[in-house]
């Protein structure tokens, strides 16, 4: 996304998932969190596509369209969720 941020590791998980077209994910994942207040300027190589959403607009889209997210980010989103929850209610 062209930032540079300081990063802290929040969580890791693995998970094991079986896709449709035979395929089988087994990964491990490293999930860390940055706090950016900078223009973003993502490599067009990389990046179509991207848009800021708050977070209970994300989980409404979770719960009302699995298909459209990946299972590692559906893995991950609720305790990204959680974390930040958290955070904010301190």
């Amino acid at each position: 996304m062209g930032i540079t941020a300081e990063i802290k590791k929040i969580f890791d998980f693995i998970y094991k998932a079986e896709f449709d077209n035979g395929l089988t994910g087994y990964e491990y994942d490293h999930v860390f969190i940055g706090k950016y207040t900078g223009k973003i300027s993502p490599d067009p190589a990389e990046v179509s596509d991207y848009c800021y959403r708050k977070m209970d607009e994300i989980h409404e889209d979770i719960m009302s369209h699995p298909q459209l997210f990946t299972d590692w980010f559906k893995i991950s989103f609720p305790k990204v969720q959680k974390y930040l929850t958290a955070l904010w209610d301190y």
